[in-house]
């Protein structure tokens, strides 16, 4: 078994887990790896994530050896991967978006970034059409080159390229939070509203919070107030936050732990129901950095909606 270490404190591939691996990827904000069955499968992840074959490095028991030091079957296949490599990266959600032509640039948008959305192309056209499909148009995709960022349309002037045909933005109803948590945008006769399933963080059993539009968006203006919460808990700072979202539910913070919670209140009465859901610092910051793709989604289901 081999494990390949794109982003971390070493780049490489590993042996061992335990004894070298681990220790490259271990607490390493935006750490990119993954475990390979074979040398080739290993050396291949790298090739694609933009690590040249001459950076390549084979850590083992016995030390680093040089990827240059390998010859016949493995370094042909990878050498070709290299001669093959995708030449353009689109990020449709990320630190910032658009297509990016290094892989230097690309994962300073997305390395360590919670719900970042991505994909690697061979053709320009291919990674603005996947941005077009989560709803951002050719007049606002910018291409990032090491030199400059540059418009898409200007780009392709310089470029002597045919401007990329625009294709519509695809409805996306359900969207990941990792794991097995996602958010998933529905509708009744009553409206739109926002389900979220994750697992209860008390119990470890799946829960699901339902809240309309509008106490999304006040859950929104809060997002300031507990971002600053959570400075103040890592530091050891009591505090008690209730703040209403209204019909019912509420957010609170009264452990000294980083966590949020949404709370329905009994009938009304000032007594909190257990029910309703555990939010941690990751799980909040990740629903926080697709909440625009969450409005693209609820803009998409209104319409239907009305046409019903």
């Amino acid at each position: 078994m081999f494990y390949s270490v794109a982003n971390g404190r070493i780049i490489g591939v590993f042996t061992s887990w335990t004894d070298l691996c681990i220790e490259a990827v271990s607490g390493y904000p935006g750490a990119v790896f993954r475990k390979c069955g074979t040398l080739k499968e290993a050396f291949k992840y790298l090739i694609r994530h933009g690590i040249r074959s001459a950076d390549i490095v084979v850590h083992s028991e016995e030390g680093p050896i040089p990827f240059h030091q390998y010859t016949g079957p493995i370094r042909t296949e990878v050498d070709e991967e290299e001669a093959t490599l995708p030449m353009f990266y689109s990020v449709a959600n990320g630190r910032t978006t658009g297509v990016f032509t290094s892989w230097a640039l690309f994962s300073e948008s997305v390395n360590g970034y919670q719900g970042s959305v991505w994909y690697y192309w061979k053709t320009l056209e291919e990674a603005t059409q996947h941005l077009n499909r989560h709803g951002i148009q050719n007049h606002d995709i910018n291409v990032h080159t090491d030199e400059k960022l540059i418009p898409l349309l200007k780009y392709c002037d310089q470029e002597t390229l045919l401007v990329p045909t625009e294709v519509p933005y695809e409805h996306q109803k359900q969207f990941s939070l990792g794991g097995r948590d996602f958010v998933r945008i529905g509708k009744t006769n009553d409206g739109v509203h926002l389900d979220i399933h994750c697992l209860n963080f008390m119990n470890g059993l799946p829960s699901v919070l339902t809240l309309g539009w509008d106490q999304w968006i006040v859950l929104l203006s809060l997002q300031q107030t507990l971002k600053n919460s959570f400075a103040r808990l890592k530091v050891g700072d009591p505090i008690h936050i209730s703040e209403s979202l209204g019909g019912g539910y509420y957010v609170s913070i009264n452990t000294p732990y980083i966590l949020f919670n949404i709370r329905q209140w009994y009938d009304g009465v000032t007594r909190p129901m257990h029910l309703g859901l555990t939010f941690r610092e990751n799980q909040w910051s990740h629903l926080m950095n697709i909440s625009h793709l969450l409005e693209l989604s609820y803009q998409e289901t209104l319409k239907e909606v009305d046409s019903d």
